[in-house]
């Protein structure tokens, strides 16, 4: 009798920590592989936790981490940690790369070229790694390019018409995104929303591995 009473205890105890134990929150990995420097990258992870309300997780790893011939995302996968669910990684390359951004939707990352959008205007270089960065994640989120002109998602087929284009979501874009990153746990709470929204650049050097 007192071993069935202990049996019934322990099962009770142990239910009740399932039902409290939450499921680990979920993140966006940032790399910066030296293709710009800390202060951009604060104002692209700041700009997009904010338009996005999701956990970003920014760091700056040796370019030579990922050094050779062909910047192919199978290379970046190991620096995922658990709970990195999606992976950004900026490069700044000469090496050949068929288009800026790369996707492995299967592997829930993505490799930007910031060579291929440089600007001497700190203010329109850093808003275009932006929008980079915001399309990659949509599209790894499963969203489509979208056929509002404003729409970050939008297509384009030279630097002037990424400029020309908004750097957040449509309404009903941004609602597909909200479901999922509220699904797969990336969603930030309000009460972790203590970031400062960056309205213009930061005044920073551009790093050029090309010079």
């Amino acid at each position: 009798m007192k071993t069935n009473k202990l049996i019934i205890l322990l099962a009770i105890l142990i239910t009740g920590y399932s039902a409290n134990a939450k499921e680990p929150e979920k993140t966006v990995l940032l790399a910066n592989f030296e293709a710009i420097n800390s202060q951009t990258l604060e104002r692209i992870q700041n700009f997009v936790q904010a338009e996005l309300s999701i956990r970003i997780r920014a760091t700056t790893i040796k370019q030579t981490s990922i050094s050779g011939n062909a910047m192919k995302p199978d290379k970046f996968k190991s620096f995922k940690k658990d709970n990195d669910l999606i992976m950004v990684a900026l490069v700044a390359t000469t090496n050949t790369m068929p288009v800026t951004t790369l996707l492995s939707t299967n592997d829930f990352l993505a490799v930007i070229n910031l060579s291929d959008v440089k600007s001497t205007d700190n203010e329109i270089f850093s808003r275009r790694a932006e929008r980079l960065v915001m399309r990659a994640i949509a599209f790894l989120s499963g969203l489509p390019p979208s056929p509002d002109g404003y729409c970050v998602t939008r297509d384009f087929r030279s630097l002037a018409e990424l400029d020309k284009m908004g750097r957040n979501l449509c309404p009903p874009w941004k609602s597909k995104f909200n479901d999922y990153a509220r699904e797969s746990k990336l969603a930030m709470p309000i009460d972790d929303m203590n970031f400062k929204r960056p309205d213009k650049a930061t005044p920073v050097k551009q790093l050029n591995h090309a010079e």
